[in-house]
């Protein structure tokens, strides 16, 4: 489980809002109450209405969270007194729908900028905006170095930043004079995480959260992370009169989630598993000329996968066909020769941890899937292991019909619709991403970013 050891320091900037005089105190506290429902956006002092937004999109799926987002200003201030500077700040808000799940609240660094005309009305204005996440801390350049484990400088740099630190890591296994040529805080940080090795069982990364964050996790300890007993707050509707209720946390496509923070209104699969190996190589051997021991050092790498004894389908060529002497598995063949390298001042598995790291991040992604939450669960966190249970629609429609709507989840805990769960997609999968978007047709909508390193049996039961 990951867990926050430092919390952030970061200052976020304060909103003001003003009333007229002549507004009651009713209409405005009816105003804050609903504050967040929709995106709450503020630049220069203006809030834009999300009435006119064309579509807004905060981004979770990269190192850094980003915002994009397409908006008209009736106002016609941005093109005028409050068109961006540099270092101009946004901020936004969303509200979660209980006091027990954290909101968003983000300020964002303006990157770009952009007024077009609208295709449909010539005289209207359309804004195109881009922001990255507002921490000064990341890009500052210092000459630094400090000689500890990359657990400790990462979380030595998040403090540095005014950062959190969030992590499932004790310690790591990789100490050595850590140095900062004066790069900025940002690069050094991915650079100390692709170079950090805790054992060969492990592959590490990092990322910042929605909550300012610096998040360091083994993604291996994550994917052996349980979901049963996984139990989450579930809300039926976007609404402030929302009544809320524990429930086990999974998403389904089922019918008799429609409406509640489970539910999987459409996702799409992409298996790339064949490309990917052949990409990275089924086997991989690394080579370098040891100029401290005055030897040629040489490793075989081989991406980190389940045995296989739970019934999953492990990607490695063809298990249907087995792993016989002419299938890729031993035939295909891959790697590098780093050179003369001189490892004095670096821990024994610094290129062995790059490169480890690397192929392991590409392999776990093999086969990703895009679902759709149109009421956004605020539970999920990346990295989270969470289940999915995927129906068969086609199949599943037939009994749903002749069963009363009452009936329904009464009947489903007792598991009716077993034999109609597409068995090789429902199971565990992993949280890489996490995107919230909305427009004002089609409202909230939440994207989660799947992936898994191999299938399910469909022979196998779930429970």
């Amino acid at each position: 489980m990951i867990t926050r050891l430092i919390r952030p320091s970061i200052e976020l900037q304060k909103i003001d809002i003003k009333y007229n005089d002549d507004v009651q105190d009713g209409n405005a506290n009816d105003f804050v109450s609903r504050i967040g429902l929709y995106p709450f956006v503020i630049i220069n002092g203006l809030i834009l209405e999300y009435r006119y937004f064309v579509n807004f999109v905060l981004k979770n799926d990269q190192f850094l969270p980003k915002l994009e987002m397409k908006f008209k200003d009736l106002s016609n201030k941005m093109i005028d007194e409050l068109f961006p500077l540099d270092d101009t700040t946004i901020s936004i808000f969303i509200k979660s729908p209980s006091e027990n799940l954290m909101p968003v609240r983000m300020d964002f660094k303006v990157t770009e900028f952009n007024p077009v005309k609208n295709d449909v009305n010539n005289e209207e204005t359309i804004y195109s905006l881009e922001g990255i996440l507002n921490v000064n801390g990341l890009y500052n350049s210092p000459y630094w170095s400090k000689q500890d484990t990359s657990f400790n400088v990462l979380k030595e740099l998040a403090n540095m930043t005014g950062l959190g630190f969030a992590t499932n890591i004790q310690s790591t296994d990789d100490k050595m004079i850590w140095i900062n040529p004066a790069d900025i805080n940002l690069d050094f940080i991915k650079m100390v995480t692709m170079s950090s090795y805790k054992d060969d069982e492990s592959f590490l990364w990092s990322y910042v959260d929605f909550y300012y964050n610096l998040t360091y996790v083994d993604i291996e300890t994550q994917f052996n992370d349980t979901t049963e007993g996984l139990e989450g707050v579930n809300s039926n509707k976007y609404l402030l009169d929302n009544a809320e209720n524990t429930t086990p946390l999974f998403l389904t496509n089922h019918p008799d989630s429609y409406g509640s923070s489970l539910f999987i209104s459409k996702y799409n699969i992409v298996n790339s598993s064949t490309k990917t190996n052949l990409e990275i190589g089924y086997n991989y051997f690394i080579k370098y000329y040891n100029t401290i021991e005055k030897n040629l050092s040489g490793l075989l790498l081989d991406t980190i996968s389940s045995s296989g004894d739970n019934g999953d389908i492990v990607l490695k060529a063809n298990n249907e066909k087995g792993n016989n002497s002419d299938s890729l598995y031993n035939t295909n063949w891959n790697g590098d020769f780093l050179g003369k390298v001189d490892i004095d001042n670096m821990h024994k598995n610094f290129y062995y941890s790059l490169i480890q790291n690397e192929r392991n991040m590409k392999y776990f992604q093999k086969i990703k899937m895009k679902v759709i939450l149109t009421t956004p669960n605020f539970n999920l966190y990346r990295f989270q292991m969470i289940k999915v249970k995927l129906y068969k629609m086609q199949e599943l429609d037939s009994k749903t019909r002749t069963t009363p709507p009452e009936n329904r989840s009464a009947l489903a805990n007792k598991n009716i619709y077993e034999d109609k769960l597409n068995k090789r997609l429902s199971g565990n999968w992993m949280i890489s991403g996490i995107n919230y978007t909305f427009s004002i047709d089609g409202g909230w909508q939440q994207e989660i970013n799947l992936v898994r390193r191999e299938l399910g049996d469909s022979k196998l039961k779930l429970k």
